[in-house]
């Protein structure tokens, strides 16, 4: 009746029609409005006064911080807009948290309205075998929140897990595309927290011996909905969590409050507060990061989902690829998340533009940088000018390189040309013309060439071996191959060069980061033991390591990994097989979380699986990389006889295994960094393998 007012002088029917279409209108436009909800749930109260019947060491321990969580994220919501209902302690059962997850999320959204839903997690979470069904985790763990009546660290029967987690998001996302999960717990990076109080504890029991199939990537908490752009995918949700998988979600006292909080929580609220109109969520999570890291040293969140979306929005706002840059330092420089592995030089000119800058003209940088030190996974950069707005780091594109990129480089005869445009395709590979082939000193200036005689076509290094050609699926690798139609095997075998080269070179000279291990190859004589790990009979001796060494098809083989290092440190073996193949061949399937940590100065001889070596003759690599953080290098691995270029993986989760998977596919676009606290290092051992 706000109009009312405005009638004097209109008959009465004039005024009924108006007021009726007033009306009609405004209830239109109440229908369309889009809601906001949000329900937020904390658990504090753990322990044999909330669970008596749990056996003793088996309690989970209480936590002092999640009730202050959600509580403060209350407020920055409620100010936003949203209606905020809070489950906490006692209410927070299984039951309490799925009821409330329908009552206050799933029954208010209306599909089409473009409601926002928000629902956040602060407690205790825990990796524990998929064994509930069929399979669907590669690892053999599902990842779960641990409810108020849960009966203890050793019994999951009433957890609520990831792909219960993901049903209930599933029906929010069937409709409205703005669903948002938070979840501030151990084991949150795939879907599932120290003081500092620990939110979680580790799984205590082994993997399911069930795998699911790999994932693409993420947690495959949903799978993606539709594309968008330039072929983008689209998931209708947007996952913040707390920790990689193998991490714990840590508390810590606010500085303002005094209170206890999800050091994760802390600096997603101080992170909202600073967010505007264009902030995205990738952009809110890089300030995220620098907050948490800030505070821990042993905690990186997570993202996955639309991360380009406009933060509590369906709109998309993406931004050209960029690496990520740390606040400046004491020293004055900035630490860009990107190093020589992403093809940056001493010299290389940065542009540099704050946090949820959109997008970022090359031609007018917020400020410019020059890289004055250069590592394998990072680099500094010295500011040309004052650095304001950066307090929180911030976005870098290369605006002028000092460098051509690391490209195979591939010499191409006359008699070859036809297959000139393809090999320029590939985003790995350079072609060199015949009368380019030796630099001035008369060296070559190709890594590989193709060698066309009698209609067949091969490769060949520099150094004069072969290059094998995969001949498609289930058949093994060519020599050569008829010159028509060979595009796609040439492709496939460069592509496996490319990678094997950059495998190769994957050596961690950072002074600040590098690990000191080494491994020794010993060829041994074992039986099997039914039930149990193979009994070595006899020990030959350790084989020759700079590839002058040699074993039979049939001999066995015992690594042995020497962890030179004062700290604890995970391994893993990755092989380059004679055939061009990358695999990962420890640690092997079904192995407990752990299982491949060396303490401190120790040395292990893997007693408990050894290996065999198999066809095809050739040379062979076995590299080591060990890590601080237990690092799943599955995306290194790469199948090649069943023509597939792509390893199968659950997704490079730690952003070690992100920076190594992308360099092994010669891209740039998306850095991530691994700081230079966090050591890592690697050794290899080249053997060949002779006919029986």
């Amino acid at each position: 009746m706000r109009g009312h007012g405005r009638l004097r002088g209109a008959s009465a029917l004039a005024a009924a029609m108006w007021l009726a279409s007033w009306l009609a209108v405004g209830e239109v436009e109440a229908q369309e409005k889009a809601g906001k909800f949000a329900l937020l749930v904390a658990i504090d109260d753990y322990g044999a006064a909330h669970t008596p019947s749990v056996p003793e060491g088996q309690q989970w321990a209480a936590l002092h911080g999640t009730v202050n969580d959600v509580a403060l994220l209350a407020v920055e919501l409620k100010q936003r807009g949203f209606e905020v209902a809070m489950v906490s302690n006692k209410d927070a059962t299984r039951k309490g948290i799925i009821d409330a997850f329908r009552v206050h999320l799933a029954d208010k959204v209306k599909a089409g309205r473009g409601d926002v839903v928000f629902f956040h997690y602060s407690g205790h979470g825990q990796q524990i075998p998929d064994d509930n069904g069929a399979p669907d985790e590669v690892d053999g763990y599902d990842e779960a929140l641990v409810p108020y009546d849960n009966r203890g660290t050793h019994d999951y029967s009433n957890h609520l897990r990831d792909e219960q987690l993901g049903g209930l998001v599933k029906e929010l996302a069937s409709r409205t595309p703005n669903v948002i999960i938070s979840l501030d717990s151990c084991h949150s990076g795939t879907g599932t927290r120290g003081a500092m109080a620990r939110r979680g504890g580790p799984a205590v029991h082994p993997p399911a011996k069930a795998r699911g199939p790999a994932a693409e990537e993420g947690s495959g908490l949903l799978e993606p909905v539709g594309t968008r752009g330039a072929g983008e995918k689209r998931y209708g949700y947007v996952l913040l969590s707390a920790t990689l998988p193998t991490q714990y979600a840590r508390e810590v006292q606010d500085p303002d409050t005094k209170q206890n909080m999800g050091v994760f929580t802390w600096g997603l609220i101080r992170a909202l507060r600073r967010s505007g109109p264009t902030t995205t969520w990738r952009d809110l999570m890089d300030q995220v990061a620098v907050e948490v890291t800030g505070r821990v040293t042993d905690q990186n969140p997570q993202l996955e989902g639309d991360l380009d979306n406009l933060i509590f929005s369906g709109s998309w706002a993406p931004s050209p690829p960029y690496f990520k840059v740390q606040p400046k330092g004491n020293d004055g420089l900035f630490r860009v998340d990107a190093g020589r592995l992403h093809g940056l030089t001493l010299g290389s000119v940065l542009g540099l533009y704050p946090p949820g800058s959109g997008a970022m003209d090359p031609a007018r940088p917020a400020l410019k940088a020059t890289v004055t030190r250069l590592e394998v996974g990072a680099a500094w950069a010295t500011p040309e000018g004052e650095a304001k707005g950066f307090e929180f780091g911030g976005r870098a594109i290369e605006i002028l390189s000092q460098h051509t990129p690391s490209l195979l480089r591939v010499l191409i005869p006359k008699a070859g040309a036809g297959l000139t445009k393809g090999i320029e395709g590939l985003k790995f590979a350079a072609t060199v013309a015949p009368d380019k082939a030796a630099d001035p000193r008369g060296n070559p200036a190709w890594d590989v060439k193709l060698v066309v005689d009698g209609g067949l076509v091969s490769i060949q290094r520099a150094d004069g071996t072969p290059v094998p050609i995969p001949q498609g699926p289930e058949r093994e690798m060519a020599a050569s191959l008829p010159l028509e139609g060979a595009a796609e095997g040439v492709a496939q075998a460069l592509n496996v060069e490319f990678r094997r080269r950059r495998l190769l070179a994957l050596v961690n000279d950072d002074a600040g980061s590098r690990a000191d291990v080494t491994m020794a190859v010993k060829h041994v004589d074992a039986i099997p033991v039914p039930g149990g790990a193979p009994k070595i009979t006899k020990v030959h001796g350790d084989v020759s390591r700079d590839g002058t060494g040699a074993l039979k098809i049939g001999a066995i083989v015992q690594f042995e990994v020497h962890n030179r290092s004062e700290r604890d440190l995970h391994f893993s073996i990755v092989e380059l097989s004679a055939d061009g193949g990358i695999d990962v061949i420890y640690p092997v399937d079904g192995m407990r979380t752990g299982e491949n940590k060396l303490g401190a100065k120790q040395r292990r001889g893997l007693s408990e699986v050894l290996f065999m070596m198999a066809p095809p003759k050739g040379s062979v690599t076995w590299k080591v990389i060990a890590t601080e953080d237990d690092v799943d290098f599955k995306a290194l691995a790469l199948k090649v006889k069943s023509g597939s270029t792509r390893g199968a993986t659950r997704g490079a989760e730690s952003p070690l295994a992100q920076l190594m998977e992308m360099a092994m596919d010669g891209t740039r676009a998306k850095p991530f960094g691994y700081a230079p606290a966090k050591l890592w290092g690697s050794d290899a051992v080249q053997i060949q393998i002779l006919p029986e």
